[in-house]
């Protein structure tokens, strides 16, 4: 049994009670770095503390008894943050629509096992300088930079990322991400769901994206196990809705992935690239990821890559240079200015190894990528 191979079997345990195989044998260590790596050590560390894998004579005990600990406290901020957003935009009449990992904690067997720090919150664009000043007045604090969807607040240690909208400047995901307010169903007073079609197909697209970026990591997977399991969509509704997308073909191998972790599924030929590309990225992907895919995205060529890096589209260049969105004709003056700080300034070095380590990528591994998205029809 491989390493991830036993992780799987320990979050099985963990969030369905399925028993451990006899004689499980592991590296501590290099299991709880592989968890770790994808924001999920206290649903392991939990699973071999019941299971009386380990106990109380193991040296290492206490700080593995700690990462539940550690997941159970960041959930108690993440709701008292929560309950104080509510409260704010309550009294502010603000409509507002929380959004992926709040709503689908509650789809695990307790909260806490949904581990994250992070709060979205999408808005109406044109309340989004009311909603700052009421949070602000609820004691937010923000570096007041508007970026291409959002708006950054901190509360404590939880982040909360104020979405102005939920697109993710992708045509193919944009073209009903765009749609958001078309798609949501009122809760009480001023608090809206996405109807439970649409929250899944954004779920999706939101794993796209971030499988496009150098890797969307496991906890995704396990949520959308959980929504197939609890039943929480109608299947037919979320496939017309991909439809509209082309991402039939993406969420059909996400599921047979699933089917393999979480079920009796054997690997198929895409299945094994998937899962090699998604472990090795960890939550949110890696830079060797990141760069091999954004190569295989313009066809397997390295120029054609490091000229996006380079000519980032106009909306990306808005949130580096605000003032574009009023005199769009600076546009060239600020590319030029980008890459000569970029080429010249304090991260030289840093951009210059990328650089370097982007014309370094394997060629084949280029080609198997490649080859992943075409099958995925992701673009």
């Amino acid at each position: 049994m491989t390493l991830a191979e036993t992780m799987f079997c320990l979050i099985r345990n963990e969030i369905t009670g399925e028993a451990l195989p006899d004689n499980i044998e592991y590296d501590l260590e290099k299991l709880i770095g592989l968890s770790k790596s994808h924001d999920l050590a206290h649903l392991i560390a939990d699973a071999l503390i019941r299971n009386a894998v380990i106990d109380t004579t193991y040296s290492d005990y206490k700080n593995i008894k700690q990462e539940k600990l550690r997941a159970i406290y960041r959930e108690v901020q993440r709701t008292y943050t929560y309950e104080k957003i509510i409260n704010a935009f309550s009294s502010d009449k603000i409509e507002f629509v929380p959004l992926k990992g709040i709503l689908i904690r509650d789809l695990y067997p307790e909260p806490w096992m949904r581990s994250s720090c992070d709060i979205d919150i999408l808005v109406h664009e044109n309340d989004i300088e009311r909603a700052k000043n009421s949070l602000i007045n609820e004691g937010f604090t923000t570096d007041n930079r508007i970026n291409y969807h959002d708006i950054h607040f901190y509360l404590d240690n939880v982040h909360l990322e104020l979405h102005h909208n939920i697109c993710e400047n992708n045509e193919q995901l944009d073209r009903l991400l765009s749609k958001v307010w078309d798609n949501i169903e009122p809760v009480s007073g001023v608090e809206y769901r996405e109807n439970k079609e649409f929250f899944a197909f954004h779920h999706v697209a939101h794993m796209a994206y971030h499988f496009l970026a150098g890797g969307c990591g496991i906890r995704p997977f396990i949520d959308l196990w959980l929504m197939r399991q609890k039943q929480f969509y109608d299947d037919n509704g979320l496939i017309a809705l991909l439809n509209e997308c082309e991402l039939v073909p993406f969420y059909d191998a996400v599921c047979d992935l699933i089917d393999v972790w979480f079920g009796n599924k054997e690997h198929t030929e895409l299945t094994q690239a998937m899962n090699d590309y998604v472990i090795s990225g960890g939550v949110y992907g890696n830079k060797k990821n990141s760069e091999t895919i954004g190569i295989a995205q313009n066809n397997e060529s390295k120029a054609k890559y490091l000229f996006t890096l380079a000519f980032l589209p106009y909306e990306n260049m808005c949130v580096l240079y605000p003032s574009l969105r009023k005199h769009k004709i600076l546009l060239p003056f600020c590319y030029i200015h980008r890459i000569f700080y970029k080429l010249f300034g304090k991260d030289k070095k840093r951009v210059r190894n990328r650089i370097q380590n982007i014309k370094q990528r394997d060629a084949d591994d280029v080609k198997g990528k490649a080859g992943l998205l075409k099958e995925l029809n992701l673009k």
